[in-house]
């Protein structure tokens, strides 16, 4: 399975850009980090059109996520829990073929190992009853700080 991860930094800036980019790699999933839209903006239409499956979720101007899959997921949850997150715009676990794709979103910035930091991924392993030994695949953008 091919995966990629974008830091957009504005997913309808650059929609031309990303959309180029996959007709030209055709990767089986692409992770978006802070896409700043919120839901009802997001640009869906044209990443269904190219062929993709989308799972977003997001607010106007600041962080977000997408997860992009050339197959139908088999289950997407956002946040670290069922219902209404204050993380939800930031981390997106999308299952494809067994294997759950965990797409975040971690504010770069900040001194690691702080709550600002470690809160994200801890609280999203905790909630999501992820351990070492379970097949992930983690996507976020190397500028985090984690």
């Amino acid at each position: 399975m091919r995966i990629a991860t974008w830091n957009i930094n504005s997913v309808r800036r650059r929609l031309p850009l990303v959309v180029d980019w996959l007709a030209a790699n055709k990767p089986d999933v692409l992770c978006l980090q802070e896409t700043k839209v919120s839901d009802g903006e997001f640009p869906a239409a044209a990443f269904r059109d190219a062929g993709y499956h989308v799972a977003f979720r997001g607010m106007k101007g600041y962080n977000g996520v997408a997860t992009l899959t050339r197959h139908q997921p088999e289950s997407v949850f956002y946040g670290f829990c069922a219902g209404p997150d204050s993380e939800d715009v930031r981390i997106l676990e999308t299952v494809i073929d067994g294997l759950p794709i965990v797409n975040t979103y971690v504010p770069q910035g900040y001194k690691t190992g702080t709550d600002k930091t470690s809160s994200s991924w801890n609280g999203f392993t905790a909630y999501a009853g992820i351990s070492a030994r379970d097949s992930i695949q983690r996507c976020r953008p190397f500028g985090s700080a984690i």
